[in-house]
């Protein structure tokens, strides 16, 4: 059996993920992917390839999410609970602690190398946009994300809460993953190829045959089947100006009726990425501790500023996350801020889509 090049479909039947997970190990790498937890499927430690949502699917919808029976395949779902950022990016983490000796010691961040196991085409673009905003103002994002193996998934369904067409984001995988991942249930095996140097050194170990037939047909088809499951759509070209332009519409007042700004569309967002400081001393009074959060511009104390909070009604805070995510996130960091997961939609405690909320802009009178 001879060396494939790259860019070589290989055959990966479903009973040999343990070799990939075990050849990802050997070489440094710990694997993160999906998997059951409370009820969802979220991305954690896979110790092995049971670990994987096998035989399941979600259904998804505005405040709603549910398991159900599906193909024989471990990638049958659609975006996780949580996503990369979580790891990348902990919701929180110690900056540094102080003690009597008033020596600054810096808090110890897990930077893996981790393996990030189906990775989606809307949440490499997430991770594009993270590199953007956090590389060279954050080490710890820095290193993880540089040592970080990405093993993309190719979707082959969609969630009823999808829309990463009109984002550009999906549902084909783009370039930038070490390697990706076809399945296919029927054949109870992957589509195993690599797309860098270090991908190549994983598959090497395996010694796996080519995969029979025309992969790129695979692909379309797959692509074709995802893509025609997705309903909710934007004119992403025109949606920066629109938004500027109704900054005074009632459509905010409708939907700060029903938001609780509750932040819980940040937190499952793959982007978002502000974050708040805390100071904390022990009860001793012998140590300091400097903490990172994750933060939300939903939240009232986030624009407090000299006794004053600047937005101190739920329609400015609103107003304010959807004219920064899909506004002027494009003069700041050259896209939008939005990849199209649904993530925020599914996660809303009341069911509040984003999509509609944007389109109704378009309709009301400023």
């Amino acid at each position: 059996m001879s060396a494939q090049p790259r860019g070589t479909d290989l055959l990966l039947p479903f009973a040999d993920v343990d070799r990939l997970l075990e050849a990802l190990r050997d070489q440094g790498y710990r694997p993160i992917g999906p998997r059951i937890e409370g009820g969802a499927i979220s991305l954690g430690a896979l110790e092995d390839a049971r670990d994987l949502p096998w035989g399941l699917r979600d259904t998804q919808e505005a405040g709603r999410y549910r398991l159900a029976p599906g193909d024989a395949g471990a990638f049958g779902h659609n975006a996780t609970a949580n996503s990369w950022k979580s790891v990348l990016h902990p919701s929180r983490r110690t900056l540094f602690s102080c003690g009597a000796d008033l020596i600054a010691r810096e808090g110890a961040v897990d930077t893996g190398p981790f393996a990030f196991i189906g990775v989606r085409a809307c949440d490499l673009a997430a991770l594009r946009i993270q590199d953007r905003v956090r590389n060279g103002s954050d080490a710890a994002y820095s290193q993880t994300r540089a040592s970080a193996l990405l093993v993309a998934v190719q979707c082959r369904t969609a969630a009823a809460t999808c829309f990463c067409p009109s984002m550009g984001t999906g549902p084909a995988l783009p370039a930038g993953a070490d390697l990706e991942l076809v399945e296919e249930p029927a054949q109870r095996a992957f589509r195993l190829c690599a797309h860098s140097d270090r991908g190549a050194a994983v598959v090497a170990v395996l010694e796996l045959d080519a995969a029979e037939g025309d992969g790129a047909a695979v692909r379309r088809e797959q692509i074709r089947a995802a893509a025609a499951e997705i309903d909710r759509h934007l004119d992403s070209a025109t949606l920066p100006a629109r938004i500027l332009e109704a900054q005074e519409s009632p459509v905010w007042d409708a939907v700060a009726e029903r938001c609780l700004a509750c932040g819980n569309c940040t937190s499952a967002c793959p982007t978002c990425f502000c974050t708040r400081s805390e100071d904390q001393v022990d009860v001793a009074g012998t140590t300091a501790t400097r903490t990172e959060t994750w933060d939300s511009c939903f939240h009232l104390d986030f624009t407090y500023i000299h006794d004053t909070h600047e937005r101190t009604s739920t329609r400015a805070r609103y107003r304010q996350w959807a004219t920064h995510k899909f506004a002027t996130w494009h003069a700041q960091f050259g896209s939008s801020g939005c990849v199209g997961c649904g993530r925020c939609i599914t996660w809303c405690p009341v069911g509040i889509d984003v999509t509609a909320v944007l389109a109704d802009l378009g309709e009301a009178d400023p």
